[in-house]
């Protein structure tokens, strides 16, 4: 399995997760650039160049934009969400990575609205809200 590949199945592993606790979620689309005759190829597929998913639920006054990362190391892609002016009132700003060696587990870094980050490790099961008040 392709890098591409285990990002798409993480990425779509969360959206089937936060449909399953009734958000609205729509996922970034990669765009085709044409570069010549019978030439195409991928663009990146990130809303803003960060994020990949961002989701909406009836009953939250939030709007949650993840930044879905299938490796360990998260904080380039941190350093990359930081770059925009984000309303952490309006916003739940997280990167989530999985976790190795462990089912279904993930490690979410949430943008706070000092600018720091804070980590919380938590368990994804479908149906199941997690405590701790970061979805």
């Amino acid at each position: 399995m392709t890098n591409r590949q285990r990002g798409k199945a993480f990425e779509a592993k969360i959206k089937k997760y936060l449909q399953s606790i009734g958000f609205i979620v729509d996922v970034a689309r990669p765009t085709i650039k044409y570069c010549g005759p019978g030439k195409i190829f991928s663009g990146p597929n990130d809303f803003w160049g960060c994020i990949d998913l961002i989701a909406f639920h009836p009953g939250k006054a939030y709007t949650l934009m993840i930044q879905a990362h299938a490796g360990d190391n998260a904080s380039t892609k941190r350093k990359d969400v930081e770059k925009l002016p984000w309303n952490t009132n309006a916003q739940f700003v997280q990167v989530w990575t999985p976790l190795a060696g462990i089912k279904r587990g993930i490690r979410t870094y949430w943008l706070q609205n000092d600018g720091s980050w804070s980590e919380i490790l938590w368990a994804m099961k479908d149906g199941i809200v997690p405590g701790g008040g970061h979805l």
